[in-house]
C-alpha cells in the first residue's frame, strides 16, 4: 500500500434524511380528482387511483389486468403476466384494497374494451432494454394535473405511492406498510416511508387531572394548612 493512501483525509458527507414527508393533503386531492379527472378523464382517474390507493408503481399500473382484480377477496394482485414480469419477486403479491375503490373499479370493468384497466391504443412491447409505456400519454396527462394541484418533485406518481405507504403505516404501523408496498425488506420502508403523522404520547395525561371533589380557594380563603384546597360543597 502506497503512504499516502487513496481519499486520505476526505470525510464522509452526512447522511440526507430520506424520511417522506406530505406536501399535500391527501383527501383534498383525492376529492379533487374525482370532481375533474373522474368526468373527463377516466383512464387518469383510475391510474391516479391505483398509485395513491393501492401504492402501485408506474410500470404495475401500466400493465395491469382485469385478473388482478380478486374482487371476492377484496385485494389487487401483482403477478406475472404475458406482459409483466417484476424486478424481484418480493414486488409481486396482494394488496388489501377498499371496498368502495373495488365497487367503482367494477364499473370500470364493465364498460372495459380489453384486458388492461387503463385503456391505450399503444400496445405493450416485449424484450426491449429501455423503458416502455403503453400509457404515456395517460401518465403525461395526470403528472401535469398532480403538479397544478401541489404533488411536487421529479416523480409525482411515485409520490402518490410514498403517500400511500405514509397513511397504512400511520393507521396499521410500519410492519403492514412494508407488506402493502412489497418490500423486500422492512428496512426499506423505514428508510423511505414512515411519516409519524400521529403523536406518541404515553396515555398518563389523566394522572394528573385534580379530584373532582376538591375545588382550590382563593388565597384570601385559605386556612391554617395552607394547602387552597377545601372538600367541595355535598362532597364527604
Amino acid at each position: 500500500m502506497p503512504d499516502l493512501l487513496p481519499f486520505a483525509g476526505i470525510e464522509f458527507e452526512p447522511r440526507q434524511g430520506l424520511k417522506y414527508h406530505a406536501a399535500f393533503e391527501v383527501e383534498t386531492l383525492i376529492a379533487k380528482a374525482k370532481d375533474e379527472l373522474a368526468p373527463g378523464d377516466p383512464e387518469s382517474f383510475k391510474a391516479f387511483l391505483l398509485a395513491v390507493m393501492v401504492g402501485l408503481r408506474r410500470k404495475e399500473i401500466d400493465l395491469l389486468e382485469w385478473d388482478s382484480f380478486l374482487w371476492d377477496s377484496g385485494v389487487i394482485r401483482v403477478q406475472t403476466t404475458q406482459h409483466f414480469d417484476a424486478k424481484t419477486e418480493e414486488s409481486l403479491g396482494d394488496v388489501a384494497v377498499d371496498s368502495e375503490l373495488l365497487e367503482l373499479f367494477r364499473g370500470y370493468h364493465a364498460r372495459a374494451t380489453g384486458a388492461f384497466v387503463i385503456e391505450s391504443l399503444t400496445q405493450p412491447k416485449s424484450g426491449i432494454s429501455y423503458s416502455h409505456y403503453r400509457c404515456q400519454e395517460v401518465f403525461d396527462r395526470l403528472i401535469a394535473w398532480l403538479r397544478q394541484n401541489g404533488v411536487k418533485g421529479n416523480k409525482p406518481l411515485h409520490t402518490l405511492r410514498k403517500e400511500f405507504g405514509s397513511q397504512v403505516c400511520a393507521v396499521h404501523g410500519v410492519h403492514a406498510a412494508s407488506r402493502q408496498l412489497r418490500h423486500a425488506d422492512i428496512a426499506i420502508t423505514n428508510m423511505f416511508y414512515t411519516d409519524a403523522r400521529k403523536r406518541a404520547l404515553t396515555g398518563l395525561g389523566h394522572l394528573l387531572k385534580s379530584d373532582d371533589k376538591v375545588v382550590l380557594l382563593p388565597q384570601s380563603q385559605r386556612g391554617p394548612n395552607r394547602t387552597g384546597y377545601s372538600p367541595a360543597l355535598g362532597g364527604s
